[in-house]
């Protein structure tokens, strides 16, 4: 047998191709012939140059078939580019013999696609099959699919068993943090409050009615709106001429600190006037006599309608503001909220050093 002249690297590549027909049960006898070499050769050229690893001829394989593929792929894309020119090309012809063309055509793509992907699901599985579990090659990760591993196991921490027990071990061993965070906000809390001035709340409410001296309630509404003068009486009762006439005979101290402000109740004639200030009876006091000052000044310039006092102002009986203790107990829950999400942290991060230790 006349022997054919191969270089180094058509022995290499002769020989992957050896390793595939041993595979699939050829002899070296039948191998050697198809290659016009004797099956000596054959040996020497095994004996030189090594076999090739099972496994990088099974890389091979797999990139030949990929290769396979990736030209299915092409014609594939190719039939869809003359599909859509044809489709281009009858443009607005619409008959019933060329939508019938393009629908087969269409249909003769797609099924083509369907056996491609059916063969390909096939030989995979045929492939996992007919592999050992113990000789299942695993891809190794590279350093993008550690980290989004990674990420993903940092973000969403599998909440089994073990889990939840290894965060209440660590929730009990890290009670100094709880207790810690509770103490320092319901103490922060309590001097906060217990060195605030409190604060003290009095209000006054008034009525206005039609002036019947003057005539009937529709003629004199239609003098001067009720809506209106609801609201300019409320103006008046908020106004600083109001305010000073009514503080200028009470000797009040710290008079900036008192707040006032008045609005109409909806869907009703009745104003009311609230007045905060650090003082229960002084802040009563001065509900009462701006209400006195403001009828007084209202009559001189209205006189279609009337304001009576509905209530006057008494002292209030506590402040508006919370107690120390109160405070201190709302700021120390929210404290624990706090050290238990602090302890939740703590978990969730020795979690994810201990995984890239293991992971490393």
């Amino acid at each position: 047998m006349s022997e054919k002249g191969y270089n180094q690297e058509e022995i290499l590549q002769k020989l992957h191709e050896v390793e595939t027909l041993l595979s699939r049960g050829q002899t070296k006898q039948q191998i050697a012939h198809a290659f016009g070499i004797s099956e000596e050769t054959l040996n020497l050229w095994r004996k030189e140059y090594g076999r090739i690893p099972t496994d990088q001829t099974n890389r091979l394989n797999d990139l030949e078939q990929e290769d396979v593929y990736a030209q299915r792929r092409m014609y594939h894309l190719a039939k869809w580019n003359e599909f859509f020119r044809a489709r281009g090309a009858i443009g607005s012809d619409t008959s019933l013999d060329s939508t019938e063309e393009l629908m087969f055509q269409m249909k003769s793509i797609l099924q083509d696609m369907a056996a491609d992907k059916q063969s390909v699901l096939l030989a995979s599985d045929s492939k996992s099959d007919s592999m050992p579990l113990a000789e299942t090659p695993t891809t190794p990760q590279t350093n993008d699919s550690k980290s989004d591993s990674m990420s993903t196991e940092m973000s969403m921490p599998p909440w089994d068993n073990s889990n939840n027990m290894a965060f209440l071990s660590l929730l009990l061993r890290s009670w100094w943090i709880l207790l810690l965070t509770t103490v320092v906000a319901a103490g922060a809390a309590y001097f906060y409050a217990d060195s605030s001035k409190p604060i003290y709340q009095a209000r006054s409410t008034y009525l206005i009615v039609p002036n019947e001296d003057l005539g009937d309630s529709e003629t004199l509404s239609s003098l001067n709106p009720l809506n209106e003068f609801r609201a300019t009486y409320a103006e008046i009762l908020q106004s600083s001429q109001i305010y000073d006439l009514a503080v200028a005979d009470m000797e009040l101290e710290n008079v900036s600190q008192y707040r006032r402000r008045a609005i109409v109740i909806p869907e009703s004639n009745v104003l009311q006037l609230t007045i905060t200030g650090p003082l229960p009876e002084s802040t009563a006091e001065l509900a009462n006599r701006i209400g006195e000052e403001a009828m007084e000044y209202s009559g001189q310039i209205y006189r279609v309608y009337d304001v009576l006092i509905l209530d006057l102002a008494r002292p209030p009986d506590s402040p508006t503001n919370s107690s120390p203790i109160q405070m201190s107990i709302i700021a120390g829950f929210l404290g624990m909220g706090l050290g238990l999400a602090l302890v939740f942290l703590r978990w969730q991060l020795e979690t994810f050093l201990r995984d890239l230790s293991d992971t490393a």
